[in-house]
């Protein structure tokens, strides 16, 4: 449906892993993706803004791009009205006189966060600082702009948005700094929200999700203070099994903050789950996206070598080691048994020196057939994660549930599996495939 995206904020945290899904997305659709850098596009000048849509004439544009640092924001309220309000409602304004569809990125900081239950969209905004304000301004410029007409547009509002480095404000924090134990949010993935978007933008082919606001954080609650428990934990900056040394505070007792931090913010995504049929991950869950992401490179490996587009990653049992990163080669390697799986878990052992690949994990893009499920079984694999199912010959849900059947005695070993991560992307690339194969 779209020939030419214009994607704003590409050097953000959602911009930087956004862009590549992207670049992917249209090499497969041949679409042209325009991405200008502040120096090629200044959203502070609102002729510019003008001038670029009416030159290159995109037919939806993505905005990413923000003054997201609260505390600089309630400082140079401005600038932050400028970037996050203004800005907005020129590019608003340019698109529609385009006919272009439109995705606006927004926060959970719309809100004042006096609830204590997970907010709908259709709760009232009631922003509480500079920041919010600016984006709930925004918001509103959108929706008047588009008002009355059919055009596609869509907010999403997310939140605790994070890298692949983790949430920025933890990067640079020891195990003995001073965190708030009473702001409750959803961290979100970026790379998990750019999936969500490369999705939206896929089903606007053939079904396109209804024009509107929608939440789009992951699932389940936590922290600030928790949250960087869990984040010094994951990356070993302390001694293994002992607890981090952090000092709980109350919001009203941090004197650095500048603006004031609404307490709960945590946001409902059922409509977004319904309107695109998926199931929302938890926010503990953001590593398995990672490693899906990984063996999703590895199955564009495959396609380029002509093989069907499978990727697999072995990860050890400290949760973030990669032993082995592997694609399909049955066809190049002239071997039956060259299954991504069975490449994956040859090169884990001998990375470990052991064909016993105990606690490991191991993520895949599609559903393990029969002979990888039994590789999986004599490897003491603990879990398998997977994107796609493999209606055919899936042995874990599909045709066979091997680890689920009543088969005592016959397994001396079972391992936990869970499917459904990434899956829209996995069966993209696996579609795409086919029906190139079709055509030739």
């Amino acid at each position: 449906m779209f020939n030419r995206i214009l994607l704003l904020g590409g050097s953000g945290q959602l911009g930087q892993v956004l862009q590549p899904l992207l670049k992917d997305f249209s090499a497969q659709t041949d679409l042209q993706l325009f991405v200008p850098t502040r120096q090629v596009l200044d959203l502070n000048n609102t002729d510019a803004i003008s001038d670029y849509i009416a030159q290159h004439k995109p037919d939806l544009i993505i905005n990413a791009a923000a003054m997201t640092q609260v505390d600089d924001a309630e400082t140079n309220p401005a600038l932050a009205d400028a970037i996050n309000h203004r800005a907005v409602a020129v590019l608003a304004y340019a698109a529609k006189q385009q006919k272009a569809a439109f995705l606006q990125l927004s926060t959970d900081q719309v809100f004042d966060g006096s609830r204590s239950t997970p907010l709908l969209e259709t709760d009232p905004p009631n922003p509480i600082n500079a920041y919010g304000r600016s984006k709930w301004a925004g918001e509103q410029a959108l929706v008047a702009a588009y008002a009355g007409t059919d055009l596609l547009w869509w907010i999403l509002r997310t939140s605790w948005l994070y890298g692949e480095q983790g949430p920025r404000w933890l990067q640079h924090i020891d195990s003995n700094a001073s965190v708030v134990t009473d702001q409750i949010g959803a961290p979100t993935s970026a790379l998990w929200l750019a999936h969500i978007i490369v999705q939206i933008i896929q089903d606007a082919k053939t079904q396109p999700m209804e024009s509107g606001i929608y939440h789009a954080t992951m699932a389940g609650q936590t922290s600030k203070f928790d949250q960087a428990q869990r984040h010094l934990m994951q990356r070993h900056l302390i001694q293994q099994g002992q607890q981090p040394k952090l000092k709980p505070i109350k919001t009203e007792d941090f004197k650095q903050a500048v603006a004031k931090r609404p307490l709960y913010t945590v946001l409902n995504s059922d409509k977004l789950a319904k309107a695109l049929n998926l199931t929302i991950p938890q926010w503990t869950e953001a590593t398995d996206i990672h490693f899906m992401q990984l063996a999703l490179n590895q199955a564009k490996i495959a396609e380029a070598n002509g093989e069907v587009p499978v990727g697999a990653v072995v990860v050890a049992a400290d949760g973030k080691t990669v032993l082995a990163q592997a694609h399909n080669a049955p066809i190049t390697a002239n071997d039956p048994t060259a299954h991504a799986e069975i490449s994956a878990l040859r090169q884990a052992a001998t990375t470990t020196n052991n064909y016993r690949l105990d606690g490991c994990t191991l993520y895949v893009t599609l559903e393990p057939c029969t002979m990888c499920v039994g590789a999986l079984v004599h490897a003491r694999i603990a879990k398998v994660v997977f994107a796609a199912s493999e209606p055919k010959a899936g042995s874990l849900q599909s045709q066979r549930q091997l680890m689920n059947e009543d088969l005592s005695g016959y397994y001396n070993h079972r391992f936990v599996w869970q499917g459904g991560v990434l899956a829209h992307a996995a069966a993209l690339q696996l579609r795409t495939f086919f029906k190139a194969r079709r055509q030739t």
